[in-house]
């Protein structure tokens, strides 16, 4: 089974998340450091973003803005526009229905925590089965088909926690866990190396592993990772 990516509609919708699933916290430190570019970046109370949607599927990262102002909708916020509309399964053509493989509403098979479609022996991995669209993730679904097929059967996507993931921005945003306004069980990270500091962090938070432990760790010198010493000396007492 593929997927593929085709030219998306655009839509504006109204929304004040510029980063989505992030908290206000990382918001405005994302909208700070995009200021000093010169991209324009409305109030959220005022803003409309046009949010690319796919087999009415809607982007999950890819958006652009347009400020409304006094006068109007301004339009032309940025210098350039990259479309990040994800894929949409391409489901409708292999006729699954007749072999009784269920989908869902937005076309992607339906698959237990096993992977395991309506037919106990038919699998899906990868995009199709409408899990998050990474690389990494399609890895880990053949481990789960693999265990199944070949191993104990007790591997599952259950399995999978505080994983990470990184908006490839300057610097980069990564993220792993849950960072919540009432609650920290994870960990959002904007700075250089993120993409690669963010695989540090993941396991901690999956070990069990306390910030302070991160914090007085010795690290190699000179080198990203040894920032956790000072950063987190301000956060952990």
């Amino acid at each position: 089974m593929a997927s593929t990516s085709a030219r998306p509609a655009m839509r504006t919708v109204r929304s004040a998340a510029l980063v989505i699933g992030g908290t206000p916290q990382v918001e405005t430190v994302v909208q700070h450091r995009m200021r000093p570019t010169g991209r324009h970046l409305p109030d959220a109370d005022t803003a409309e973003w046009s949010t690319a949607v796919l087999g009415g599927v809607p982007a999950q990262t890819g958006r652009c803005c347009a400020g409304r102002g006094p006068d109007g909708l301004s339009e032309g916020g940025g210098g350039a526009v990259a479309d990040a509309a994800g894929r949409a399964p391409r489901t409708a053509q292999p006729r699954l229905d007749a072999a009784g493989v269920r989908t869902t509403d937005s076309g992607a098979v339906e698959v237990d925590q096993y992977l395991r479609t309506s037919r106990p022996d038919i699998f899906a991995v990868g995009d199709v089965n409408g899990g998050p669209q990474f690389t990494y993730i399609a890895l880990d679904d053949y481990r789960i088909v693999a265990d199944q097929m070949a191993g104990e059967g007790k591997r599952s996507t259950a399995d999978r926690v505080a994983v990470p993931y990184t908006l490839f921005m300057t610097p980069p945003l990564a993220r792993a866990g849950t960072v919540e306004t009432d609650a920290i069980l994870g960990a959002a990270l904007l700075s250089v190396d993120e993409q690669e500091l963010v695989n540090t962090v993941a396991p901690a938070i999956r070990g069990g592993v306390t910030a302070g432990s991160l914090r007085d760790a010795i690290w190699t010198h000179p080198s990203s990772t040894e920032a956790f010493n000072e950063v987190l000396a301000n956060v952990v007492r």
